[in-house]
């Protein structure tokens, strides 16, 4: 028992790490491409995560040849069943773009925020982690509280809500298969780590978004922003960015190896919480009494999500050994009473007549007891 519980404290401990460092890079990178695209009109979107991507890859790439990491290289077969995460992350990406045309920001919140339930289900379903009751309602008032902050916004358009239907299927479709491919890859025993499964889903996402790229006619733009911006405050700022990138991608898919779809997604919409109150103080955002009233119920939420799946303590009936009745051992069989007549335990070879010796002959010559017995 005592074993079990130094062995769950770490596994609780690298749960909480892992979200906390997967929260705080998701929220700084939010931050970080808002500057870009405030402060130096940065709007190629694709091109930024390409450039994030590229990055995080090299950076993980020149650690391992150092020998800082190290994780196994994982075969074709691998490469193949990777490859449609890397489609879902396209079509996800493509209809979040899409969507904003249409749609608010506001009601996309509201759209994300359900799509956690989607996983939520999805999670349950493949890997049999059936929500609690207390989760369910986290949930459900992370979508309340989103649906009271975008409320004067919400109105109703065709292929907007076509396009964000299409991205909540592909949001939770890529958790899924994310999830499913790290149980894979630790089963066949080629466990990748923190650094090998961003490496590998890095460097396999960047030829669809160069495609993106180029549909998307971002390769001009990207051109004349590289012959033509001198300022050294954007490069550093942009170079930061792919730092960030890296730490993000590490912590994002170490925390859904960590813990659960469920919670990885959880945690994806509870990290826009601490982005808006950043936000209030660096670009003086204008919050109505109900956004006020809506981030405290998120961060409620998100305190019920993490008491509802704390491990709780184990009763004291069950921690106490149950006590088994000592036998004692049988005792062993009584030996036969000895007997000091030695001809009971010799067998003469000869055999007298008893009756024909005199008393005289059995007692007065003390050696012909012994000769007789001893049948000499």
């Amino acid at each position: 028992m005592e074993y079990k519980k130094r062995m769950a404290a770490p596994i609780w401990w690298d749960k909480f790490i892992s979200c906390t460092c997967y929260c705080a890079c998701s929220a700084s990178m939010v931050l970080v491409n808002k500057s870009i695209d405030n402060i130096f009109g940065f709007r190629s979107v694709f091109a930024l995560i390409f450039w994030q991507n590229l990055v995080t890859w090299l950076g993980i790439l020149i650690a391992r040849l150092l020998g800082w990491v190290s994780f196994p290289l994982i075969n074709f077969d691998f490469v193949v069943k990777w490859i449609p995460v890397e489609l879902v992350f396209s079509t996800m990406l493509v209809s979040s773009i899409l969507s904003l045309k249409y749609l608010t920001t506001n009601i996309i919140v509201i759209f994300k925020n359900l799509t956690n339930i989607l996983t939520a289900i999805c999670d349950w379903y493949f890997f049999g982690n059936k929500p609690n009751f207390y989760t369910v309602i986290s949930l459900s008032m992370m979508v309340l509280s989103s649906a009271i902050a975008g409320f004067s916004d919400l109105y109703f358009h065709k292929m907007g809500y076509f396009w964000m239907f299409v991205n909540c299927i592909a949001t939770a479709a890529n958790t899924i298969l994310l999830k499913r491919l790290q149980n894979q890859l630790k089963a066949s025993k080629l466990e990748q780590g923190r650094f090998g499964t961003p490496f590998w889903n890095n460097i396999l996402s960047m030829p669809p978004l160069f495609s993106l790229m180029v549909a998307w006619g971002e390769l001009s733009l990207i051109t004349d922003t590289l012959l033509k911006e001198r300022r050294t405050l954007f490069w550093v700022v942009m170079l930061f960015s792919g730092f960030l990138g890296t730490f993000q991608s590490v912590c994002s898919l170490w925390c859904l190896r960590a813990t659960s779809a469920t919670t990885y997604a959880m945690v994806g919409a509870l990290n826009k919480i601490p982005t808006s109150i950043i936000g209030l103080l660096l670009f003086h955002t204008k919050v109505t009494p109900m956004g006020y009233f809506s981030i405290a119920m998120g961060i409620a939420s998100g305190f019920l999500y993490s008491w509802a799946n704390a491990p709780k303590p184990k009763p004291t009936s069950a921690l106490v050994a149950p006590i088994v009745p000592s036998v004692s051992p049988a005792p062993p069989a009584p030996s036969p009473p000895a007997n000091d007549d030695p001809r009971d335990v010799f067998t003469p070879s000869v055999s007298l007549n008893m009756d024909a010796i005199t008393p005289r002959q059995q007692f007065g010559d003390r050696a012909a007891p012994r000769l007789g017995v001893m049948g000499v």
